[in-house]
C-alpha cells in the first residue's frame, strides 16, 4: 500500500481533479519506474488506475471511482491462460490430470501474493486508511487479486502478446530474488533421478547409469552416461547432489538429450 503521506497527497489530489488523476499518478517518478521494471510504460493510464484502486478506497470518496474487481475476474482468466501455455510446452510428458495439479499450485493466492511481494506490488496499490504493511498477512489475497487486475489491464490495452512478456518479467523478477524456478514441478524437483530413469527406459530401453571418481579432499567427479555414452560430469563434495544436479539438468532438456544420444548413436 502506498505510505501515508502518499496516499493522502492522492486523495487530495483525486478531490482536486479527479478527471485529470490517472494521468497525474501515472506520471508519478515511482509509479513510472515500477512500470518500467515491468515493461509496461505504454499500459492505459485509465485501466492502470482501476487495476490499482482497492474497493477499500473508494469508501473514502464521495463520487463514483471504480475499482479493481472487474479486472481481477478478467485478469483471473488471462493468468490461467498463460501459465497453462507455459506448462504444457514445458512439460510434454505430464498428463492432464497432472498439468492441472500443476497449475492449480501456480496460481493460488500464496503463489502470486509472493509474486506481487517481489515486485513491489504493496508500494503502488491504493487502498483505505485501515490497511497497513500488517493488512498484507490479515488478507493473503490483496495483493495477488491486484496482480490479477493489473494482468487484466495490460489483456485490454496491450494485447496477449504484451501481456504474456509483461507476466514473464514478473516471474523473472520472483526467481531473481527467490533464486527458485517459478514453474519448477515438484515431483521432478523431489525425484529427478527417478524421472530421468522412467524416461529413459521408455526411449532407448535402458537404465541411465552414474559412476564416480574421488577427487581427493572431499570432492567427487560424478559422469551420467547412457547407452555406453558419457553425457556429463558434476563436480562436488556429495556424490547424491551431484548425481541428482546431472539428472535434473538432462530431464529439463529432454530433448537436447534425445538428440545428442541420437546423433552420436548414429
Amino acid at each position: 500500500m502506498l505510505p501515508n503521506e502518499a496516499r493522502e497527497a492522492a486523495l487530495q489530489h483525486l478531490f482536486n481533479d479527479p478527471e485529470g488523476f490517472a494521468q497525474w499518478l501515472i506520471l508519478k517518478p515511482e509509479i513510472q519506474s515500477w512500470l518500467s521494471t515491468l515493461g509496461a510504460n505504454h499500459l492505459d493510464k485509465n485501466l492502470l488506475l482501476q487495476s490499482l484502486i482497492h474497493s477499500s478506497f473508494t469508501n473514502e470518496i464521495s463520487f463514483n471511482c471504480q475499482h479493481s474487481e472487474r479486472l481481477e475476474f478478467l485478469g483471473d482468466a488471462v493468468l490461467d491462460l498463460i501459465i497453462t501455455e507455459v506448462i504444457f510446452k514445458l512439460y510434454p510428458e505430464l498428463s492432464e490430470g497432472e498439468l492441472s495439479k500443476l497449475r492449480a499450485s501456480l496460481v493460488n493466492s500464496e503463489r502470486l501474493n509472493e509474486l506481487a511481494l517481489a515486485n513491489d506490488w504493496e508500494r503502488v496499490l491504493l487502498t483505505g486508511k485501515t490497511f497497513d504493511q500488517k493488512a498484507l498477512k490479515a488478507h493473503p489475497t490483496l495483493l495477488s487479486d491486484a496482480l490479477e487486475a493489473f494482468l487484466g489491464a495490460c489483456s485490454l490495452s496491450l494485447g496477449p502478446d504484451q501481456t504474456r512478456e509483461i507476466f514473464s518479467r514478473i516471474v523473472a523478477n520472483w526467481e531473481k530474488k527467490s533464486e527458485k524456478s517459478f514453474y519448477a514441478n515438484s515431483s521432478v524437483d523431489i525425484d529427478p533421478k527417478g524421472k530421468l530413469q522412467e524416461w529413459v527406459v521408455k526411449q532407448f530401453g535402458e537404465y541411465p547409469t552414474y559412476f564416480s571418481k574421488d577427487l581427493g579432499n572431499g570432492q567427487y567427479e560424478v559422469s551420467l552416461m547412457v547407452k555406453d555414452i558419457i553425457l556429463d560430469s558434476s563436480t562436488g563434495d556429495s556424490k547424491k547432489k551431484c548425481e541428482r544436479a546431472l539428472a535434473l539438468k538432462f530431464y529439463k532438456q529432454k530433448e537436447l538429450l534425445f538428440d545428442l544420444l541420437k546423433e552420436r548413436l548414429c
